[in-house]
């Protein structure tokens, strides 16, 4: 359900790779599915090709633009029964759905969280500079992060759409943009290496709330020599939830043999916290954004909860948003 939302055809198609990869253990399932595998067989369809290349073909009209780049950033939007029907043809071609509320109107969405990674795998800012690397053969994993912070637009950030029930950074947000960011930083940067950033949406279900969570995770390949590093974003995180974070990570490591960054964003100095992810493979990043001067103080700790803090000014980055590579 996490990555099909119940949709019958994908489900089937889940089903058909599950027979076909002989995963008849849950564990086997599970590793598969959240390899990255999954969502390259099902596009890899005829059937939800054609979806995607519906996606690219009308990307280029400045509203489905704004419509798709609403989606990706915020899961949903609201709309009454008129804008439905003009989004008739996007439904009938599997791209979104939506549903009726109580009050007669509707929430629209994609449809499916692997459509969504599918989307989020092909789509990357354009039209910004990336400062030289120190080593443009080789992948400076904290070079890339703080190009990535410091290119994050902190006045979006604090947008109203952004920011979650309790007035902080909206975690969705900050885990999209940075993913399009860390892409851009990547593919300039790095023209000679063949890293590849790999997201991946997921339905996290929430006790006691009708609408489940969006969560994206979002895994890193340095090259051909198949090392690999990790995203784990926290949007002003109590202790707890940091916590909770980090032993995600360490699951998330043992996953995919891969290094993991807990990154926790905020806006308030007062919020921040520095954490000991105490595992040699986790490193927490603690992020701070100090609107007024334009500025961030990225602080990372290991786990000998050594600290190496860096004051950086922003340059946010207004890059339009590409999906040509759908």
């Amino acid at each position: 359900m996490q990555w099909t939302w119940g949709h019958k055809g994908l489900s089937g198609t889940c089903l058909a790779y599950l027979v076909q990869e002989k995963l008849w253990k849950f564990k086997d399932w599970i590793n598969r599915a959240e390899s990255y595998r999954l969502g390259t067989y099902i596009f890899g369809q005829a059937t939800y090709n054609r979806i995607m290349q519906y996606v690219r073909e009308h990307a280029g009209n400045q509203e489905v633009y704004n419509m798709l780049v609403k989606l990706l950033e915020e899961g949903e939007f609201q709309c009454e029964h008129r804008m439905v029907v003009k989004l008739h043809d996007f439904i009938a071609q599997g791209v979104l759905v939506a549903t009726e509320e109580d009050n007669g109107d509707y929430v629209v969405c994609l449809s499916s969280p692997l459509l969504r990674t599918a989307i989020l795998r092909g789509c990357a800012i354009i039209g910004e500079e990336v400062d030289p690397p120190p080593n443009a053969s080789r992948l400076d994993r904290k070079w890339v992060l703080l190009q990535a912070i410091r290119s994050l637009d902190a006045d979006t950030i604090c947008r109203p759409e952004c920011l979650n029930a309790r007035g902080g950074p909206s975690e969705y947000v900050h885990q999209f943009r940075f993913m399009c960011q860390i892409k851009s930083i990547i593919r300039q940067a790095y023209p000679f290496i063949t890293a590849r950033v790999l997201p991946e949406a997921k339905d996290i279900a929430m006790p006691g709330r009708r609408r489940s969570q969006l969560h994206l995770d979002t895994l890193v390949r340095d090259g051909d020599n198949l090392s690999k590093f990790g995203l784990e974003l926290v949007a002003s995180g109590s202790m707890s939830a940091i916590i909770e974070h980090i032993e995600r990570a360490v699951r998330y490591h043992e996953l995919h043999t891969a290094q993991v960054f807990v990154i926790n964003f905020c806006l308030d100095r007062a919020q921040e916290q520095l954490v000991n992810p105490c595992h040699d493979s986790v490193i927490f990043v603690s992020v701070y954004f100090n609107v007024m001067v334009k500025s961030v103080v990225v602080t990372f700790v290991d786990m000998n909860g050594t600290t190496n803090p860096v004051d950086l000014p922003l340059k946010m980055w207004n890059g339009n948003i590409s999906f040509k590579d759908l």
